[in-house]
């Protein structure tokens, strides 16, 4: 859910509107203009400006077939030469990816190593943003992050010429660290992260998920519709900031 309040400026507006619990940009449009209007007792305009503001919210932005075409296809480099090989060039922009596997195949590693190539200078290969990584085992841990990097790109983060680390602790800044412990705490999370992840110009959202900690054969949640619910509704917003990524990643699913 987009909230109103991300596009509508006027704060009496936006009262009247919390007043009838229309405090998002979806619930406003599910109302017809004219009920609307008499739901608020709103001026005419007001309303038609609020309700167009909520679309071009959630429009994805127009684009050509010559722009496309010119665009070709973006990817998330993992830095594993075989594995950008075979999928060629990465992870896809704005496109959920899903990265599944036993126990110790490496899948957060490659999580990790992904958030690494996010917050990276755009000059060294990077993508020069923030990082959203939401771990539901609390398997993410800051100094393998360091590690890492330091082992893939030591011409940048073991320079001489940064003798205080100060590129290493902007590394460890751009990465925002969100845990979670239940399938409700997840979708609430998802819900939230408009502004947390424009504040930070997030280019990578992880999602790590055992899901066999939290789905039993009496949970009525469908693990494929569960996965495809709380992520698909960022395809919209990743690409509305011009090719952010998302990274499902899971255990069992």
């Amino acid at each position: 859910m987009r909230p109103l309040k991300r596009v509508l400026k006027d704060p009496k507006v936006l009262q009247v509107f919390a007043k009838h619990h229309v405090t998002s940009c979806e619930s406003l449009l599910g109302f017809p203009l004219l009920d609307l209007m008499e739901l608020t007792d709103l001026p005419w305009m007001t309303v038609v400006e609020a309700h167009h503001s909520a679309a071009r919210a959630l429009a994805p932005a127009p684009t050509t077939a010559h722009d496309l075409r010119g665009r070709g296809k973006r990817f998330l480099p993992t830095s594993l030469a075989g594995l950008d090989e075979s999928l060629h060039g990465g992870l896809p922009f704005g496109t959920i990816t899903e990265v599944t596997g036993p126990c110790g195949t490496g899948k957060t590693q490659l999580c990790t190593m992904a958030a690494v190539v996010a917050a990276l200078p755009v000059q060294h290969g990077g993508l020069g943003g923030g990082v959203i990584y939401i771990d539901t085992e609390n398997a993410f841990t800051a100094s393998r992050l360091v590690e890492m990097a330091q082992e893939r790109f030591p011409a940048w983060f073991c320079a001489e010429d940064d003798p205080g680390n100060r590129r290493l602790r902007d590394l460890a800044q751009r990465v925002c660290i969100i845990r979670v412990s239940s399938c409700a705490e997840l979708s609430k999370t998802l819900d939230g992260l408009d502004e947390t992840a424009i504040e930070i110009d997030a280019k990578l959202l992880v999602v790590r998920v055992y899901f066999v900690t939290w789905l039993g054969p009496s949970d009525p949640w469908c693990l494929t519709l569960f996965a495809t619910t709380v992520l698909v509704r960022w395809i919209p917003w990743l690409r509305l900031r011009g090719g952010s990524r998302v990274a499902g990643t899971g255990s069992t699913f």
